[in-house]
């Protein structure tokens, strides 16, 4: 069902795929800490559609963030990962968002769905031409699957 409607999914990082740690935490000290089903949810996403990442993030770079999601074995699943530290602008800017869609080779952007946390996620996404599915508690795989339902059903 996933792959007829997409290429890819995005999904932003902290508080969408990993909890939050507090801004001033130093980079040396962060501790990734999974949210609910992540890491089952990758694996069954990355059967039908490819997998990117897209954060805001101040300090650090892709090899930062790579480093860190390796710390809980997921950096494996991201083809892609851009920080608004390496494109230099943050969301709601869609920039991160269309050096991803680009680094992926994706022509159409409406073929990406971005799954976030924050009102800023959505503003980027729909600013790139891209879907938008909040995060939900039940974790990434029913918020993507809950996107794709509401969107078959509206094409009927």
């Amino acid at each position: 069902m996933i792959e007829e409607l997409l290429d890819a999914v995005l999904v932003d990082i902290g508080g969408t795929i990993v909890a939050e740690n507090p801004p001033s935490t130093p980079v040396d000290s962060l501790v990734p800490q999974l949210l609910a089903n992540v890491a089952s949810d990758l694996v069954a996403l990355s059967r039908s559609v490819r997998l990117g990442a897209a954060t805001n993030t101040a300090v650090m770079t892709e090899s930062d963030v790579r480093r860190l999601l390796a710390l809980v074995d997921i950096d494996r699943f991201f083809e892609v990962v851009v920080t608004s530290h390496d494109v230099g602008a943050a969301k709601p800017d869609p920039a991160v968002l269309l050096v991803a869609k680009n680094r992926l080779g994706i022509v159409d952007p409406s073929r990406i769905l971005y799954v976030g946390d924050l009102m800023t996620d959505c503003e980027a996404a729909l600013a790139a031409g891209m879907e938008f599915a909040p995060i939900t508690a039940a974790g990434l795989l029913i918020s993507v699957e809950n996107w794709a339902r509401q969107k078959l059903g509206a094409n009927q």
